[in-house]
């Protein structure tokens, strides 16, 4: 489950540590602060998908006991029916289709939350390498 990644960081760890970096249960022990807003709407999101797929097949089970329903019904209760399983089933496909692009949404927020840990990274290298260059100048 945490298999180690290299990361701007590095290191063996560094795959577990974005794992805790990445929950919102441990907020404060590994990350980026700053970052923090963007992987609450990261997670968000994923509570958003998943709700949008669940309400999608609830749709398309209704609209099937819909159908299932009218076939015992009489003609009158039945075009009527026809027509509002139709309806049902194209409630699901468009609550379907959009969980589909808020995924796409939610994986291009992960693709800038890496992208900024990467930054993050280079960040406090060159707070390093600047310190180290002022230490050098403090001691000439």
């Amino acid at each position: 489950m945490f298999r180690s990644r290299t990361l701007a960081g590095g290191g063996p760890l560094s795959g577990f540590s974005s794992k805790i970096a990445h929950t919102t249960r441990f907020p404060s022990l590994l990350g980026n602060q700053d970052l923090r807003a963007l992987q609450d709407l990261i997670t968000d999101e994923k509570g958003v998908v998943s709700g949008l797929q669940k309400l999608s097949l609830d749709w398309a089970k209704a609209a099937d006991a819909l159908r299932v329903w009218s076939l015992s019904e009489d003609d009158d209760l039945g075009d009527i029916s026809t027509q509002a399983v139709a309806m049902l089933s194209h409630i699901s496909q468009s609550l379907d289709q959009f969980a589909l692009h808020e995924q796409s949404v939610r994986t291009h927020l992960k693709d800038i939350r890496s992208k900024e840990e990467g930054l993050d990274g280079l960040r406090r290298h060159r707070r390093v390498v600047g310190r180290g260059i002022w230490r050098r100048n403090l001691l000439k």
